[in-house]
């Protein structure tokens, strides 16, 4: 056997072409770190996502009970806070006219 100098085992930069490539996740394990990835996106934009979808369905109902938006309701709808969307999503049932639910148009 040839013999190597401790330089050579000690070098703190592998040779381009002695490096070792990644091993690449198993699926187990990519699904793993999916599923952690998720839950930790969930509980970090949990309020946003829950606007989000609020927004969207509390648009979806409104069109259905009043018909088309004009674009006054749907920039109020773009931006309300948590709050008053949910505001809005108790009295959609109650309200008469789109005006009595989000307010006056401008």
């Amino acid at each position: 056997m040839p013999e190597r100098s401790s330089e050579a085992w000690t070098s703190a930069k592998p040779e381009s072409g002695n490096r070792k490539p990644r091993e690449a996740l198993t699926e187990p394990g990519a699904a793993v770190l999916l599923d952690v990835l998720i839950s930790w996106m969930m509980e970090r934009y949990k309020d946003q996502i829950y606007a989000e979808v609020l927004r969207m369905l509390l648009t979806k109902l409104i069109r259905r009970r009043f018909g088309a938006l004009p674009r006054w309701a749907s920039a109020r709808l773009r931006q309300a806070d948590l709050k008053q969307l949910e505001a809005w999503a108790v009295n959609i049932f109650d309200a008469k006219e789109l005006t009595d639910l989000l307010g006056p148009e401008p």
